[in-house]
């Protein structure tokens, strides 16, 4: 072989091999823009497809457990509550005149301490009662609570905000908006139905039927 053939066939291998090694490192970043992609996707928000539906937002930051109270009595089939803690006597005093008229009452609330003396008054006023606790995570001084403040009536109007139905609540600045929508209402009962069940998206937090 001469030396200008033997240089050919050197330079002809160095050219493969740098060009499979470009092929690998592509593969690679191919494979690694998949997997961010797959990512990105699960992130994604799916929004509802757009419809013809009326959407109203009302917001209140005053007299705001007199506008609960409103809404919830104009339930008519069911409502499904979570809040993070339930200590209002009246509120309670209300779900009672629900079920009376044979609404079927969710409620799910933190185990929290805040909440341990209105468990078993609950329990008389709804069907069912589920208590959520969620394991320390992070800063091991704070318990993690299952902190939602929303109710969703019938399936079309949710009154959600930074209320919860306790005692000391009507004293704070807080506020709710309401929304009525059957799509929004989807979303938050889809939400309600993810902690009310436990499937294992939310394999971290164990649930508890305080009926049994």
């Amino acid at each position: 072989m001469g030396l200008v053939t033997w240089l050919r066939s050197k330079l002809s291998l160095r050219k493969n091999s740098s060009e499979e090694s470009t092929i690998q490192l592509l593969r690679k970043e191919i494979e690694k823009l998949k997997e961010e992609n797959v990512a990105l996707k699960e992130k994604i928000i799916v929004l509802p497809e757009k419809n013809n539906e009326k959407i109203i937002v009302t917001f209140f930051d005053e007299n705001i457990e007199e506008i609960i109270i409103k809404n919830i009595r104009e339930t008519k089939e069911e409502i499904c509550i979570a809040v993070a803690w339930f200590t209002s006597e009246i509120l309670m005093d209300e779900l009672r005149d629900l079920k009376r008229r044979g609404i079927n009452i969710k409620v799910i609330i933190s185990e929290a301490k805040e909440n341990n003396k209105s468990i078993y008054k609950l329990i008389d006023v709804c069907n069912k009662l589920k208590t959520v606790v969620i394991p320390k995570r992070g800063n091991k001084s704070y318990s993690n609570l299952m902190h939602n403040k929303y109710c969703i009536i019938d399936n079309k109007k949710v009154i959600d905000g930074s209320y919860n139905w306790s005692k000391n609540a009507k004293y704070n600045l807080e506020h709710v908006i309401v929304i009525k929508s059957r799509t929004v209402a989807k979303m938050y009962k889809n939400s309600f139905e993810k902690i009310y069940n436990n499937p294992e998206y939310y394999s971290d937090y164990e649930i508890y039927d305080k009926l049994g």
